[in-house]
């Protein structure tokens, strides 16, 4: 009736979790087996063994209730009785031929030491099995040569010492298992977890515009734009944030060496055209050319075998002419430069007035670029060309204006002024190349005459 209930009772509360159950069970049986209810004990860790049956704490509640058991039945064993009306009475002969037999306690619990004397059991093991005495006179205390044995006895607190030392070391076992499932359940959480932040970036990332390179060319045209902006001033003598790069796109060492060249290379040769072929730099060009091999760490085998692109570059450049680009948006300004110089052109730049003038006081240029209003918000590319127009070795330099206005006002009155075109920004490369060969071109026919 007990067990039906508690069956019942689990069933109802916990239908939909078997996990649940099979603990719901477990501890219904521990309270039975402490209250010594064998039976329904035996019963509930069977309904929990037809759940889990391979799960380790059905032997340990096993072995928990047979530890029970036998401590209940040494407790209640009957003494045996002396001087039994079926007792054989031992004949005269027997009596005077043979040693009397001590008799076994016949009481569980001695009133002078506090022993519990266990009932004699069969001895089966090898030893017994192979010393040539049967078990059963084994059993009864007494040898084949007639000697005279006692019951061995265990003390109650021996007993129940031994019942809690395997009791916890069973314990022991129990919560080292469940420590592991829970490290596991714990393990599984947490990755799912990160699995779910890591989703939620890269979302965060898509609808940044910010997208992680999949193919290895996108991998190494990202890499070769970051080492352009990190080694624009000169190879930085700390590289942290280029191996974590590297290490973040998996690139190899030879493809960072492979990148890591062009990108000195190019910014090599960029700033010789812009310091020396361009007349920027003031230093002979032997000292000019030595800081630049250390700025961008050109080993001397390098240098030989740039040296060829160099001359080539300068006679190219030198045929093409040399251009003043003057405006203060810093980035059209790199833009432009970048621009002309891959079309062949020597390029000088300034932001402001003063800068291009100061230029134009150092070196010799073919032809003027520039914007008419700066920041200060006055028609300062107008003050430039009257500046110029100062000058007789400047002003038959061609000269013309860029800007976003579009109105026929200043566009009349920069041509009144006498300068040689007007473009519109955004302007267009191929219309500004052309009107750069034009002019150039008109330029060198009237220097002839």
């Amino acid at each position: 009736m007990i067990i039906n209930q508690a069956v019942k009772e689990t069933s109802v509360s916990t239908d939909d979790n078997p996990h649940q159950r099979f603990r719901q069970f477990l501890r219904q049986a521990d309270k039975l087996i402490i209250d010594g209810q064998f039976e329904e004990a035996k019963s509930l860790i069977a309904e929990a063994k037809k759940i889990n049956p391979a799960n380790s704490f059905i032997a340990a509640f096993e072995e928990r209730l047979a530890l029970f058991e036998e401590k209940k039945s040494l407790k209640s064993a009957p003494a045996p009785r002396k001087n039994s009306p079926h007792s054989v009475p031992s004949t005269p002969a027997e009596t005077s031929s043979q040693e009397p037999v001590p008799e076994s306690p016949v009481s569980l619990v001695s009133s002078d030491h506090g022993q519990i004397a266990t009932p004699p059991v069969p001895d089966l093991s090898v030893e017994s099995l192979t010393d040539g005495q049967s078990p059963s006179r084994r059993d009864a205390g007494v040898s084949d040569d007639q000697q005279p044995a006692t019951s061995p006895t265990v003390s109650l607190s021996e007993f129940e010492d031994e019942l809690r030392m395997r009791f916890n070391d069973n314990l022991q076992r129990l919560v080292e298992e469940a420590r592991g499932e829970i490290r596991r359940e714990f393990e599984a959480e947490y990755l799912k977890r990160l699995e779910s932040l890591s989703a939620e970036q890269d979302r965060k990332m898509e609808l940044l515009g910010a997208r992680v390179p999949e193919t290895k060319e996108e991998r190494l045209a990202l890499y070769r734009q970051r080492l352009e902006g990190w080694y624009q001033d000169g190879v930085p003598a700390e590289k942290t944030s280029c191996l974590e790069l590297r290490e973040l796109l998996g690139l190899t060492p030879d493809e960072h060496y492979a990148v890591d060249s062009e990108v000195r290379f190019q910014l090599y040769m960029r700033n010789i055209e812009k310091r020396i072929i361009s007349g920027e730099s003031g230093d002979p060009i032997e000292e000019t050319l030595g800081k630049l091999k250390r700025l961008f760490g050109i080993t001397p085998e390098e240098s030989s075998r740039l040296e060829p692109s160099i001359l080539a570059s300068l006679q190219r450049r030198a045929g093409k002419g040399r251009l003043l680009v003057v405006d203060d948006d810093l980035l059209l300004l790199e833009t432009l430069e970048h621009l002309l110089q891959d079309s062949g052109y020597q390029v000088l730049t300034a932001a402001d007035v003063g800068s291009a003038l100061e230029k134009l006081e150092s070196a010799t240029v073919d032809f003027i670029l520039s914007d008419i209003k700066f920041d200060l918000e006055e028609l300062d590319g107008f003050n430039l060309f009257r500046t110029i127009q100062e000058y007789s070795h400047l002003r038959d330099i061609p000269f013309v204006f860029m800007s976003s206005f579009e109105d026929g006002v200043i566009i009349r009155s920069g041509m009144q002024l006498g300068i040689d075109d007007y473009l519109v920004k955004p302007v267009d490369p191929e219309l500004l190349f052309a009107v750069i060969e034009g002019k150039l071109k008109r330029h060198r026919v009237l220097a002839q005459h």
